[in-house]
């Protein structure tokens, strides 16, 4: 599994799986950390949400702190593209919009802000897409996204949302 992912926490769904592996909406219900402003481990794979203290538990003593956030989503839906990933996104068709929505203060997130990541890679760092206050919304640039890029996306509900520092 590529550095990009949190593979040292117990707890994950066995066999591992990344938010970005299957497409469409998943029965399951998993969810996933999402580490903000790193390079490496920012991902980490499934879990259950029965499993979500343990492997919260183990964030917060095994992951280093810094300049970032520990958000934690629900995996709610993921978007792949019609044929063959491409190895690196094309000049967006169009400006995807990685502001916070206004209607939606920050303590209010949790439960309520859907957010769009982008399949990582190495660089850059800046995997989200969209914020969305709206599930068929998030779904359609998610969707809008894999079809202009070529990559994978996941849209996650977000669950908890940590300052890491």
């Amino acid at each position: 599994m590529s550095p990009v992912y949190i593979t040292h926490l117990t707890g994950l769904l066995n066999p591992s799986e990344t938010p970005f592996e299957k497409a469409g909406r998943d029965k399951r219900h998993p969810w996933f950390i999402y580490m903000t402003n790193r390079q490496t481990h920012r991902f980490s794979p499934l879990f259950d949400a029965s499993d979500a203290k343990t492997v919260m538990d183990q964030a917060f003593e095994f992951i280093p702190m810094g300049y970032t956030q520990l958000w934690l989503f629900e995996k709610r839906f993921a978007a792949h593209p019609k044929g063959p990933l491409l190895p690196k996104e094309r000049t967006p068709t169009y400006n995807y919009e990685a502001s916070y929505p206004a209607s939606l203060e920050r303590l209010d997130w949790v439960g309520r802000l859907f957010v769009v990541l982008r399949q990582p890679r190495r660089t850059p760092i800046h995997d989200v897409v969209s914020y969305h206050t709206r599930e068929p919304s998030a779904i359609q640039a998610a969707e809008r996204y894999t079809r202009d890029q070529g990559r994978q996306a996941v849209v996650g509900l977000m669950q908890a949302d940590h300052f890491w520092h």
